[in-house]
């Protein structure tokens, strides 16, 4: 055979495997995408949170509970604000003991919920109202109560504490599993977000379209869910009662709590006659 020709049989080389790759892909507008894992991220991170806290068996969750709903109660029928104050004083105290970290989460809920509360109130200055900002601070001071709870004791405790105060069994289910669910649908819809993401790459003119897809498959996800919740339970003969917690026994610290709170209702009666 011909050399030549040989020469020619051979394979050559495709131009496009010669030429160097610039491919810059267009810039697409994720705005709304990266503000909605974002949130999905913080509401699992502070479930996850709660769900890891460690509290003392000395410390019962009822008593706080309670303690809980009687300052914000005091709180809300105080005609002065001499008595808010000094809840406020003492939680500010409170808090100088805890993290930078946690003092801002436990801010951030009453702080927000003040300020759309200040924004409501604020037209009736033109009708005369001068003690426009009594309100904010109540919802402030109340928000802040149940914020610092919520943040110190885990959820799933204080859910169960609820049974303490002879509510119903169905109630407290629906609460609890209503908290589970929130932490596994957000897990999901979460993947399905992550996934869109690295899968549009450069400019995605479908992805709106998308979103009905992920909420469409959260919600078969969330009936699968509760078809194997309701498939567990009846295996496992759920009867709809929850049974109680370990029972606290009397001790020192709840003297001390007792007393901590006849403190705060006499406090609370000699402020009414402060001008």
């Amino acid at each position: 055979m011909d050399r030549n020709t040989t020469q020619s049989t051979k394979p050559k080389i495709p131009e496009w495997l010669l030429t160097t790759e610039d491919y810059t892909p267009q810039k697409d507008k994720e705005a709304f995408l990266r503000k909605t894992m974002l949130e999905i991220i913080g509401k699992l991170g502070f479930l996850r949170a709660s769900a890891s806290l460690k509290v003392s068996n000395k410390i019962s969750v009822p008593g706080h509970l309670l303690g809980a709903l009687l300052l914000a109660i005091l709180v809300v029928t105080s005609t002065k604000l001499a008595f808010p104050i000094l809840v406020l004083c003492g939680f500010i105290l409170y808090l100088a003991c805890l993290s930078g970290e946690k003092i801002l989460s436990i801010l951030k809920p009453p702080f927000w919920a003040a300020v759309l509360t200040f924004v409501i109130v604020l037209p009736s200055i033109f009708l005369g109202n001068s003690l426009v900002y009594y309100l904010p601070i109540k919802v402030f001071i109340t928000v802040l109560i149940f914020s610092t709870l919520t943040r110190t004791v885990p959820m799933q405790k204080i859910i169960r504490a609820l049974r303490y105060f002879r509510l119903p069994s169905m109630f407290i289910l629906i609460l609890d599993m209503t908290i589970n669910y929130i932490t596994l649908l957000g897990n999901t819809a979460l993947m399905l977000l992550t996934s869109l993401k690295l899968r549009s790459v450069g400019r995605n003119h479908h992805k709106y379209q998308s979103f009905a897809g992920i909420m469409g498959m959260t919600f078969l996800k969330s009936q699968v869910y509760a078809q194997e919740t309701y498939n567990a339970m009846v295996c496992r003969g759920f009867t709809g009662e929850y049974e109680l917690p370990t029972k606290y026994k009397f001790s020192f610290n709840h003297l001390v709590y007792l007393a901590f709170y006849i403190a705060v209702i006499v406090i609370f009666f000699l402020c009414k006659d402060v001008k």
